[in-house]
């Protein structure tokens, strides 16, 4: 398991300010546990890998909250809360917001929740047994204009493309669980303009190889291809195209700009 994290033995803050204080405190997916104080918060724009499994992560990019928190036992004697005891408070809180938890591992988890048609994603990280943990709460940054089935034709048909801004693992073409929702809303006008044909093109950020980027750009397509497939969209309706990092429709000089070349194009063929 990576880490993700700084070390919050190494943190040593003087003071909080109270502006950022009360983000943190009127953030409803932070979570205080007794005896312990927050030594450490930011909030800016940045992007996360979170861990859906052992091996497999989801890089996702919005406004992120991060918050370090480090036991204290006010003087008295009292055994550290163990990680197992941290993460069950955090499912509890987790589960009372109707989230969905992706991935649980001995000290680490990551959640993901819908509310107010806006999605966030938690990760929590416990430390040294307990001795501290951290949270980062990333409200995912939203370049999906289009979302429902008609609204997508309606794009593709006035426009003739329209971008899918869909979650793929860290470096892979393994399609999120998360982007599940978005193909079957293209399976759904696919299925119901029966002549419509489609080429699916994907496209990265300039971050790594060029090389290497083309040709995960084209396995992303073929990946899209394959998961409308099986929602039953004819393969012979779709054609897939790579373009790697060299149809940007952003700079790549900052985070959300990578985020925003990051995409699966649908260009309408007739």
């Amino acid at each position: 398991m990576r880490f993700f994290f700084f070390l919050i033995g190494t943190i040593f803050l003087l003071g909080i300010g109270e502006k950022t204080l009360a983000q943190v405190e009127n953030n409803p997916f932070i979570m205080k546990s007794p005896n312990y104080e927050l030594v450490y918060t930011e909030t800016k724009f940045d992007e996360i890998e979170f861990p859906v499994s052992e091996v497999e992560y989801l890089t996702i990019g919005g406004d992120k909250t991060f918050a370090a928190f480090k036991y204290n036992s006010g003087g008295q004697y009292s055994q550290t809360p163990k990680a197992k005891q941290i993460l069950y408070r955090y499912f509890e809180k987790i589960k009372s917001l109707r989230g969905h938890t992706f991935f649980k591992g001995e000290d680490v988890a990551t959640f993901n929740v819908v509310s107010n048609e806006k999605e966030y994603w938690c990760v929590i990280q416990v430390y040294d047994e307990g001795a501290s943990y951290t949270l980062s709460v990333l409200e995912k940054k939203d370049f999906q204009g289009a979302k429902d089935s008609q609204s997508l034709l309606d794009k593709l048909t006035s426009s003739g493309e329209v971008d899918l801004y869909i979650s793929f693992s860290s470096g892979s073409a393994n399609l999120s669980e998360s982007s599940q929702q978005i193909i079957e809303e293209v399976a759904k006008f696919m299925r119901k303009v029966p002549k419509l044909s489609i080429s699916i093109e994907g496209h990265t950020d300039n971050v790594g190889d060029h090389q290497d980027n083309m040709t995960l750009s084209e396995e992303r397509a073929k990946s899209v291809k394959r998961a409308l497939v099986l929602q039953g969209v004819d393969p012979s309706r779709m054609q897939t195209k790579g373009w790697g990092d060299t149809h940007p429709v952003a700079p790549n000089d900052t985070k959300e700009g990578r985020l925003k070349n990051r995409r699966v194009s649908l260009i309408k063929i007739n």
